[in-house]
């Protein structure tokens, strides 16, 4: 019988939605600190700060019913306009080694003002501990 850690597998999750927004519009909602700072608070507002660059670091503070949840993580791939992928942490990932990956793949369609986006996010959990 063992006591070993070993690690959870990853679980994907894939979302894909249709914006009435052009492929560059919606690329900049996730690059441009300030269009970021107006969506990504579901109460209240955000503060973010961004290094736009791969290896670059992000910050996202929500504030909102006397509460300050912070986010961050690192771009791993900048493809402008099509392609963003990056690592996501916060209180919710519980602040361990527990990383979560975003990557968003878009794709202008008929009319012309709108966009496809598709978002895939890996998480991989926490190691489980398994004896047998």
């Amino acid at each position: 019988m063992t006591d070993a850690p070993l690690p959870t597998p990853a679980t994907t999750v894939y979302l894909e939605r249709l914006l009435p927004a052009t492929v560059a519009e919606v690329f900049a909602a996730w690059t441009d600190p300030t269009l970021m700072a107006k969506w990504l608070a579901p109460t209240g507002y955000a503060e973010v700060e961004t290094d736009l660059r791969v290896g670059g670091q992000f910050r996202v503070t929500m504030i909102g019913d006397d509460v300050r949840l912070e986010h961050s993580g690192e771009y791993l791939l900048i493809d402008p306009p099509r392609r963003l992928s990056f690592t996501w942490r916060s209180p919710y990932t519980g602040g361990m080694p527990v990383r979560s990956t975003s990557s968003l793949r878009l794709v202008a369609q008929r009319p012309s003002s709108f966009c496809r986006t598709s978002n895939s996010q890996t998480r991989r959990g926490r190691h489980t501990r398994v004896v047998g």
